[in-house]
């Protein structure tokens, strides 16, 4: 008799076999047939790799699988533990620790209780893990282009090698590499000559498998050559002003433009990297013929607004007698809000200094110039500031010298100005104002310089402290905020009675701004002058730059710059070499700074195709003239 019979339903034992006629006669023989667990088949693992630095969790495909089986790898009389963590049927999820095991192909053995093993041969490979890098120092090249480094990590195999790379640019390779341990290397890079911007760090173990840090190196540097952005009708009267649009990733530039006696307020947006984006824009409102000088510019992150400044004069119309008396004209303070996406005016021109008292006196009174403005994003208004000249030094033979610096805050809703504000009033000298708004104290700091008589010498002035004073005069003075280690940089130009100009600077906190950290470093110096200089802070590379103006022997004119840090307890730290950002030639001066925040790149601007015009000046300033420039220039770093 034969028959077909489905076990797979039966447990595993020893079964009689019993046989029945169709008479209900039967035949037993007894114990004649067993019953056995069924092996696993298996079909595949997945993945089909792990690395040997790993506790590895995989899936196990076939049938008669089961969580009471036992799993292993085995290669050789090596075998590898294992945790069946879930599963039955035609899946098993299974952890193994593969730290340290033998490199290569391994058997996966699944075998059930009382079954034979279920065998896939050389199914699994267990490789050499990958290293992986995890930092590198110094992470830029601030130091010098030759880089001696340290790269930490894990798994690195004797020996590897290293590398910096750049899409695009030739790889730099690591020289003289010492393996210290699987965990570090110490190599050196020479970057001389390689592309400004970040860096992935590769790192390569013999067996070619690699790990890379992206963006782990900075080379600092020049990201494209200068180039003109502008070339203005006649001529810009120089500085520039430029602020950066966060929103659109532009530039503003704002200039007077001379052009034969004719006298006007443009602006111009400017894309990242520098090219003219639509037509200029006209942005005074009285006749060409009216002398217009120092336009500021700022941006309202808040509305998408920039607010453009200048001075020019109006008629004065005198309320007392006084040492301005004999002027039948005075420059005043004016001020229009445009719009971010096509420079459109919003609004009217503002007069800032008006006809209010102060001091018993009328602002429109006296000369008001060199304002510089900034966006108060936590008051979200307008902040104004500016010099006044109550009095000048032996007008109608009076011997004293008397500036103020007045701050007036405007609305960008309205138009509507607030109180004047005396920033600083005495009855010595007090000007040459700047003013900046740092976002991570969410406050606005302003500085000038003072002397207290006609023969003193002019002091550095942050927040109503004297921070600079020596027996030279202290002009020109700007502030940049480190938002980063909250900070304030603060350059100025040194002049002393005799000899060469210099640029120096200093670090202050921006909880107590009178107190200086560290010392006054001297940044920009030699057998030439050095003046005006600009700084301005990179928060993507937590450092700062500070760019000024050379003119050597002959009086050529080149924009220089340095490199430096201001969140160490040592204050002001120059990095690197002073440098040019100029284009070669020796007639472009008056740099503006400012940071380019999506790019993340430190932005310079000038004037080139220099000449100079002597003119009146406010006792104490830099200069006994107006720089002016046919083209408007930018230098872009990272």
């Amino acid at each position: 008799a034969s028959f077909l019979l489905n076990v797979g339903s039966f447990q595993k034992g020893v079964y009689d076999i019993e046989l029945e006629n169709p008479d209900g006669g039967k035949g037993v023989l007894a114990k004649a047939f067993t019953v056995v667990n069924a092996p696993a088949s298996l079909t595949a693992i997945l993945p089909a790799f792990g690395n040997d630095n790993q506790i590895l969790t995989a899936t196990i495909i076939g049938t008669s699988l089961s969580t009471s089986s036992s799993v292993a790898l085995v290669l050789g009389g090596e075998s590898i533990p294992w945790t069946v963590l879930s599963g039955a049927g035609t899946s098993l999820s299974v952890q193994f620790d593969l730290r340290l095991r033998t490199i290569g192909f391994w058997d996966v053995v699944v075998t059930n209780p009382e079954a034979a093993p279920g065998t896939l041969a050389g199914a699994f490979e267990v490789r050499n893990s990958p290293p992986v890098v995890s930092a590198m120092s110094p992470v830029n090249n601030l130091g010098g282009a030759a880089v001696s480094a340290t790269i930490t990590g894990t798994d690195f195999d004797a020996t590897p090698t290293a590398l910096l790379r750049k899409t695009g640019r030739p790889d730099i390779s690591g020289t003289g590499l010492v393996r210290v341990s699987g965990t570090a290397l110490t190599c050196s890079f020479d970057t001389a000559g390689a592309a400004a911007g970040k860096w992935d760090l590769v790192v390569t173990n013999p067996d070619a498998q690699s790990g890379t840090l992206s963006r782990a190196f900075r080379v600092a540097g020049s990201v494209a050559p200068a180039a003109s952005v502008l070339t203005v009708a006649g001529n810009a009267d120089g500085p520039p002003a430029v602020c950066w649009n966060g929103t659109r990733n532009e530039f503003l530039v704002g200039w007077v433009e001379e052009n034969s006696g004719s006298y006007d307020v443009w602006t111009q947006r400017v894309s990242s990297t520098g090219t003219a984006q639509g037509s200029k824009a006209l942005v005074s409102s009285s006749g060409s013929a009216v002398l217009k000088r120092d336009v500021a510019v700022g941006w309202d992150s808040t509305n998408d607004q920039y607010l453009v400044a200048w001075c020019e004069p109006r008629s004065a119309s005198l309320a007392y007698p006084h040492p301005s008396s004999n002027y039948t004209s005075l420059l005043q303070i004016f001020c229009q809000r445009v719009r971010g996406s096509d420079l459109g005016t919003l609004g009217s021109t503002v007069q800032v200094t008006d006809h209010s008292a102060f001091v018993s006196w009328w602002m429109d009174e006296f000369n008001n110039s060199r304002p510089d403005v900034c966006w108060d994003a936590k008051g979200a208004l307008w902040q104004i500031i500016w010099l006044e000249e109550w009095s000048t030094q032996n007008v109608n033979g009076l011997g004293y010298d008397d500036w103020d610096v007045y701050q007036r805050s405007l609305d960008p809703s309205t138009s509507a100005l607030g109180s004047v504000v005396g920033v600083a009033t005495s009855g010595q000298h007090e000007g040459d104002p700047c003013i900046v708004y740092d976002a991570g104290s969410q406050a606005s700091f302003s500085a000038w310089n003072y002397r207290s008589t006609l023969t003193s010498p002019i002091d550095a002035v942050l927040a109503g402290s004297t921070v600079a004073t020596d027996t030279a005069d202290h002009q020109d003075l700007r502030l940049a905020a480190d938002t980063g280690s909250g900070r304030l940089l603060l350059t100025w130009t040194r002049s002393p009675a005799s000899g060469f100009k210099s640029v120096e600077g200093a670090v202050f906190s921006v909880s107590s701004p009178g107190t200086r950290v560290g010392s006054v470093v001297t940044v920009g110096s030699g057998s030439e002058d050095h003046f005006l200089a600009r700084p301005v802070y990179n928060g993507n590379t937590a450092e700062s730059m500070i760019a000024w103006t050379r003119r050597d022997s002959l009086n050529g004119l080149t924009v220089r710059f340095r490199r430096a840090t201001t969140g160490t307890s040592s204050g002001l730290v120059l990095a690197g070499t002073e440098q040019e950002a100029s284009s070669g030639t020796t007639d472009e001066a008056i740099p503006v700074a400012v940071f380019s925040g999506q790019a993340g790149e430190s932005v310079f601007f000038w004037l080139k195709t220099m000449t100079f015009v002597n003119a009146n000046s406010y006792p104490g300033s830099v200069l006994p003239g107006i720089y002016r420039g046919k083209e408007i220039w930018l230098h872009r770093y990272e």
